[in-house]
């Protein structure tokens, strides 16, 4: 019964017909449960994430922690932070915690200009980052490469410049 005195209330306050109130009652219900996120689409949503997330991770040769890249450079974790923290190295928040992409190295070195590119991309979030590092582009080669295979081969002044311009289209 409490339907027909909602109804009647806004029949009445807002001089609607029985039929337009019913529908205008009944259109606010399902927006409201179009809006609210149900636990299923959450989990769906956090699913899609992680499989995104462990896309990208692969795609970068892996996930590497804070002393794993410490060890590779032959540096302390503390220089490895401040490196991240600096913008010269890429790290992306990975199950909880601060993951380097493996592809951002080479011999034990980070890559040649991967700074001038993370600082082309500014405050880009950091997956979205990734993504555009792994992703093959044509034009830079034979064939299709990422940004990270690309820096591997130490490009020349000209291709820097190219490859920052493209980047940054891509993030403005």
């Amino acid at each position: 019964m409490q339907g027909n005195s909602d109804n009647c209330v806004c029949q009445h306050r807002m001089g609607l017909s029985r039929n337009a109130a019913f529908s205008l009652m009944h259109r606010d219900r399902a927006t409201q449960e179009e809006v609210m996120p149900t636990a299923q689409t959450q989990g769906e949503a956090d699913s899609k994430s992680d499989q995104f997330r462990k896309e990208m991770a692969e795609r970068a040769g892996g996930m590497l922690s804070y002393a794993e890249v410490a060890a590779r450079l032959g540096s302390g974790v503390e220089v490895v932070d401040e490196q991240y923290r600096q913008r010269r190295l890429l790290g992306v928040t990975y199950h909880g915690r601060v993951g380097f992409p493996a592809a951002q190295f080479v011999d034990n070195e980070i890559l040649s200009g991967l700074d001038t590119i993370l600082s082309v991309l500014g405050d880009t979030d950091p997956w979205e980052q990734l993504m555009l590092l792994t992703t093959p582009l044509e034009g830079y080669g034979f064939h299709p490469e990422s940004a990270f295979q690309i820096l591997a081969r130490s490009p020349d002044g000209k291709m820097m410049r190219q490859l920052a311009a493209l980047l940054s289209s891509w993030v403005t």
